[in-house]
């Protein structure tokens, strides 16, 4: 990946995800999350007219979704499902991710393309649940 779009994702992901995750302080959020948290992942980019307007990033051992974040100003117009479908090709059997209970936005988001809710998963001492979600490629 160049430099220049690696500047760009962690532009993206640290927007994306103070505007996602509005319950959380967005100090906690910094611009090297972004190489921290997709390391050893597979990206995939979204780019409009050289501008790169979403990802999403895989870990393909296990086949699992970490990341899918969209420019919140592009935010409904079919990207994040476009990175979705791309993110099958790369798999040939079931997908997971985790979301956090408290982004129903994106729980729903994954509920409307087929995702189903395994389970939960509750921490002690934390404020924030997670959601085990699952799709099987056809």
């Amino acid at each position: 990946m160049q430099e220049f779009q690696r500047n760009g994702l962690r532009k993206l992901y640290l927007v994306s995800r103070r505007r996602a995750f509005y319950w959380q302080d967005p100090a906690e959020f910094k611009l090297a999350d972004f190489d921290n948290d997709t390391l050893g992942e597979k990206v995939l980019v979204a780019v409009e007219e050289d501008k790169i307007i979403g990802f999403i990033s895989i870990y393909l051992e296990d086949s699992f979704i970490h990341c899918l974040f969209v420019d919140p100003n592009k935010v409904g117009l079919g990207i994040g499902t476009l990175l979705l479908e791309q993110a099958k090709k790369q798999v040939n059997h079931q997908m997971s991710l985790k979301c956090l209970s408290k982004n129903q936005s994106g729980l729903s988001f994954y509920l409307k393309r087929g995702w189903k809710v395994l389970d939960e998963i509750t921490f002690e001492n934390k404020d924030e649940n997670y959601l085990n979600l699952v799709y099987k490629i056809k």
